[in-house]
């Protein structure tokens, strides 16, 4: 079964595989193997920061060596480097895009990380802003490649919360919303899922905190159109990802009459 969506023909089921330690894509064949509908490999930057990335062309050259007839959608996840201001994250943003939207299948902007949070702060919203408006202006020319942002819900940037930015997010031709709220309660995960719908108006990816088959349900039934895992998938724990690999996979018939 074939189904189209946020990441178009090619993702079977809801289930993905979330950005993490595998920055590199080193392990995205194992991932592919494993099941999953979707990947985000990365975070990656344009060039390699050493102990923190290898660079996107690395990941690029992994992702390409993959099996091109794999059910799975493989995408990327990328970000600025340390030592860019505000104001030059376009350039790295859109080098980053440059190099992995050739072999992607979708790209993620990592805004969730902790070391980026200067940029959700009012005073850098602008330099956000006109940055993913290049980066669409760019994808465009290049074709229609999804571009999703990762954004930490949940937490407040002294002061300023993330949902600051997702009027903003349509407009600058952003297709979808992860939303990563790893530790919050499920009544605060659901509510982000619901704010990140009704106020950025787009498809949302939930992502962080899913270990169980309920864990899953409460996302799609809050509103998430994909749920992304990653911790019981680096920990070995095979039981419960098989759990929530054949929930996801039995679910897709009932999600197609809806």
């Amino acid at each position: 079964m074939v189904e189209t969506g946020l990441f178009g023909e090619g993702c079977p089921h809801a289930l993905g595989l979330s950005a993490g330690p595998d920055r590199g894509g080193t392990g995205v064949a194992h991932a592919v193997a494993a099941g999953f509908a979707f990947i985000e490999a990365g975070t990656v930057t344009a060039r390699p920061e050493p102990d923190h990335n290898p660079g996107a062309a690395f990941l690029a050259a992994q992702i390409s060596n993959l099996d091109p007839h794999r059910r799975c959608v493989v995408g990327a996840n990328f970000g600025s480097h340390f030592s860019t201001r505000p104001e030059g994250i376009a350039t790295d943003w859109c080098d980053a895009f440059g190099i992995l939207a050739p072999v992607a299948k979708f790209l993620t902007i990592n805004l969730s990380a902790p070391y980026y949070a200067c940029l959700l702060q009012a005073q850098n919203l602008s330099c956000v802003i006109d940055a993913l408006g290049e980066l669409a202006r760019m994808r465009d020319r290049r074709g229609s490649i999804p571009l999703l942002v990762k954004l930490p819900f949940g937490r407040k940037l002294e002061g300023e919360s993330v949902a600051s930015l997702l009027p903003h997010l349509a407009f600058c031709g952003v297709n979808g919303v992860v939303v990563s709220s790893a530790n919050d309660a499920l009544a605060d995960v659901v509510l982000h899922i619901r704010t990140a719908r009704s106020v950025g108006g787009l498809p949302v990816v939930a992502s962080g905190g899913v270990r169980t088959v309920t864990d899953l349900l409460e996302r799609l039934a809050a509103g998430a159109e994909r749920v992304q895992v990653y911790s019981v998938f680096a920990e070995g724990d095979q039981s419960a990802v098989d759990a929530l690999l054949n929930r996801a996979k039995s679910l897709m018939p009932e999600r197609d009459m809806q």
